[in-house]
């Protein structure tokens, strides 16, 4: 998986790594012993004596320099159990390749004249159970298969091995066939050889490598390089001695750089052997293919077939070339795919991701319903909104949260919603909180029920509880006195205008503007003014004043009904809407109030006594300012009467 910054990463860690290559000290010094081994084969500086002096000190330093190296190698804190294991083994087999070196190196200053590359009994054993060490290295090692892959793996290997088999036929089978030299040496050599070859081929295959790429890269050419020179032995010897040297050294030297390229590489980078990622296919196998058609024509040089046979031959080769091309294009193909389609998923799971943290955090509660009203789906916003949780939410309906005096408004924008697709519809409605209390939420809804991906009508609602409550409170204190809470002038005059009913005298009575009120033609209004309230504020102050303001205030909601509307008109004016009463019931409601005001107000210790006039007028709704005006008049007449009392008019 791809993570952000994951390639600025990964470049930044080849970079460093390749300064570390170059600047490490034992690598440097391999460096020059190679070009130290070519400059001295190459002009063969000092003949025969030089090289029977130097050259095996050389593979034993060499063979001393692997074996400890390898031990560093198990050293490093990020190996692994297995990849200890491994470079044990190493070790071992490179210590068992020092003392052959060693021991031929003691014979070499005792028997002068002996060649160079002449080997003994001693250290054939000792190569062989070194080889044997890498071998146990290589088979013992795991590696992560499934079914499928194990499938895969078998065939690779299968192709690789006929190759090597067939190589190590042609090297060996003929010499033993002929009767030439040790039978069981060869066999040995061949059986050794077939066996470590295995042992690659399943690291290689398998994915599970216990080195990193560039120090199995190493690694694997100084193998083959050994293998190539040991073939070709007599035919460079007779060519050329010092160059038999060089084929010999070289090798040598790239083995031994091989665990210290692994140790800098896991130390730079501690998952630089786990994170080795295994190819959908191998050119290893396609490799095999093309080296045994090489081994097919060199066999056939040496027989001198006809044209013919050589007709088949390049026919041959060239169609397995074809196969082999046309199959790798395919491979190549698949693998290009996979990773767009690898990169596909990848960005669908960021967006998912990224949707999810949307939803999870988000303010607003979003929601998938299905025809029913019952929620299919709803992120967690609901919690912190309704104090609900996903699960309680998820199977229920809707209808079940919503307020009764709404549902019934919810219900048929619903059902409308759901006959025109792709359709939105937007509806402020209240919705019970899980502590009981009320929410208003602004609701959008949408018809995606043709939605494959979908298939319900999309919620998204907003918590304007806060909001309704601030306009609310506006509305209120536009239309209310501050002092007693009860209407003022402007909301009396609108509510006598448009023949409604409804108190909206108290701000606990107060709903949504244009809910339960109801359309009259007839109303009553009651004109009360106080007497003598100059004196109660020029006697004992704006404060008492004010008391008893708002003692009048309560006294009129008391009398009045729950669809009446109670004002203050200004200073010590009062007025009382009934909607729909007559005049004798407004005559009625004037005398029910002075009956209250008899009853004395307490102020600061004192009893204060409520005096008021009232004017009395009904009339039709449709002429509002002739009853607002009678009821003035009816007040006035009161007042000269003596005050203390109500007049009717007419």
């Amino acid at each position: 998986m791809v993570t952000p910054g994951g390639t600025g990463g990964a470049q930044r860690r080849v970079a460093h790594l390749a300064t570390s290559l170059w600047r490490d000290p034992v690598l440097l010094t391999l460096l020059g012993a190679a070009v130290a081994v070519c400059v001295w084969t190459g002009f063969d500086l000092g003949g025969e004596a030089a090289r029977q002096t130097i050259f095996w000190p050389v593979q034993v330093a060499l063979d001393a320099a692997f074996c400890a190296l390898c031990w560093r190698v198990v050293r490093v804190p990020a190996s692994s159990r297995t990849t200890r294991r491994f470079w044990r083994l190493a070790a071992l087999a490179g210590l068992f390749f020092f003392a052959s070196d060693l021991t031929r190196t003691g014979l070499q200053f005792a028997r002068p004249h002996l060649a160079v590359t002449a080997t003994t009994d001693a250290q054939t054993v000792m190569i062989i159970i070194g080889g044997a060490c890498i071998m146990v290295a290589l088979l013992a090692h795991p590696v992560r298969l499934s079914g499928a892959e194990r499938f895969r793996f078998g065939l690779d290997a299968a192709t690789i091995m006929v190759g090597v088999a067939m190589v190590l036929w042609y090297v060996f089978g003929g010499a033993v066939f002929r009767g030439a030299g040790e039978v069981s040496l060869l066999v040995t050599f061949a059986v050794l050889g077939l066996l470590c070859s295995f042992g690659m081929v399943k690291l290689v295959l398998g994915g599970n490598a216990p080195y990193t790429r560039a120090a199995g890269l190493a690694g694997g050419i100084s193998s083959a390089m050994v293998a190539l020179g040991t073939v070709l032995t007599p035919m460079i010897d007779d060519l050329s001695p010092s160059l038999g040297v060089t084929v010999r050294l070289l090798p040598c030297l790239l083995l031994a750089a091989t665990p210290r390229i692994q140790e800098l590489q896991m130390r730079a980078d501690p998952d630089a052997v786990g994170r080795r990622v295994r190819r959908p296919f191998s050119l290893l196998a396609y490799a095999t293919v093309g080296g045994s058609q090489i081994m097919l024509v060199t066999a056939l040089l040496g027989q001198d077939p006809d044209a013919s046979i050589w007709g088949v031959v390049v026919g041959a080769v060239l169609i397995t070339g074809l196969v082999v091309v046309r199959q790798l294009t395919a491979f190549a193909d698949n693998q290009r795919l996979v990773a767009e389609l690898d990169s596909s998923v990848l960005a669908m799971r960021q967006q998912e991701e990224r949707l999810g943290s949307l939803m999870r955090y988000s303010s607003e509660i979003s929601a998938i319903l299905d025809t029913g009203g019952r929620f299919s789906y709803v992120n967690p916003a609901i919690e912190p909104i309704l104090g609900l949780t996903v699960e309680e939410t998820l199977g229920g309906d809707l209808w079940s949260l919503v307020h009764p005096d709404d549902a019934a408004v919810i219900r048929e924008a619903f059902i409308d919603l759901l006959g025109t697709p792709l359709a939105n519809r937007r509806r402020e409605l209240r919705i019970r909180h899980a502590d009981g209390s009320w929410r208003w939420l602004s609701l959008v809804t949408s018809n995606l029920l043709d939605e494959p991906s979908v298939r319900g009508v999309v919620c998204n609602a907003r918590d304007i509880t806060e909001t309704v409550a601030f306009q609310e409170r506006l509305r209120f204190e536009a239309t209310h006195d501050p002092l007693t809470r009860l209407a003022n002038r402007a909301l009396l005059e609108k509510r006598l205008q448009g023949g409604l009913q409804g108190d909206l005298g108290t701000a606990d009575r107060t709903g949504p503007a244009g809910l339960g009120h109801t359309r009259v033609d007839q109303a009553a209004m009651l004109v009360i003014d106080l007497d003598d309230f100059k004196k109660v504020n020029d006697s004992l102050g704006h404060h008492a004043g004010d008391l008893l303001l708002r003692a009048v205030a309560d006294r009129l909601r008391a009398c009045s009904r729950e669809t009446d509307t109670v004002a203050r008109l200004g200073g010590d004016e009062f007025a009382v809407l009934l909607p729909g009463a007559t005049a004798e019931e407004g005559a009625r409601a004037a005398a029910r109030i002075l009956d209250a005001f008899a009853v004395p107000v307490r102020a600061d210790g004192l009893e204060l006594r409520i005096r008021a006039s009232i004017g009395v007028a009904a009339g039709s709704t449709a002429d509002a300012e002739a009853v607002m005006r009678a009821a003035d008049a009816a007040m006035y007449a009161a007042k000269e009467r003596g005050k203390d009392n109500y007049v009717a008019a007419g």
